[in-house]
């Protein structure tokens, strides 16, 4: 999975979490220090609460904004947000944390399709298509 794409999904599932069963607990808690780390890297501004606080009421209509603010403030670079962005999905979807779906290596890599329900056309040695 892309590191964007990790970060956005850990918010999005941490922030529709209920606390029904200890185990949702504790991807709440771990849900909350992503969202501190997020937050702290976003330099803490305004616009950065109002993003992140929208964003778990709506994540699909705020992703967008909030991914935007992610890429400019570099945070997928962080080590660290990326653990906890891990650890929420891991806590979430334990059976797919085994089998390595929430880790990312696309190191050196060109074209490359990361996720689910993906599609992606690549032509080679052809130039665009007209748009008449």
């Amino acid at each position: 999975m892309d590191p964007i794409l990790l970060i956005l999904e850990a918010l999005a599932v941490g922030a529709a979490t209920g606390l029904t069963d200890a185990a949702n607990v504790a991807v709440k808690d771990a849900y909350l220090k992503l969202k501190e780390g997020v937050l702290r890297r976003l330099g803490d501004s305004e616009t950065a609460k109002v993003t992140l606080a929208e964003h778990e009421k709506a994540p699909e209509v705020w992703r967008a904004p909030l991914q935007q603010q992610i890429e400019a403030a570099r945070i997928a670079d962080d080590d660290e947000i990326l653990e906890l962005a891990q650890e929420v999905l891991a806590l979430k979807d334990p059976q797919g944390a085994h089998i390595g779906k929430y880790v990312v290596d696309a190191r050196g890599s060109q074209g490359v399709q990361i996720g689910e329900r993906a599609s992606q056309v690549n032509r080679f040695g052809t130039g665009p298509r007209s748009q008449s």
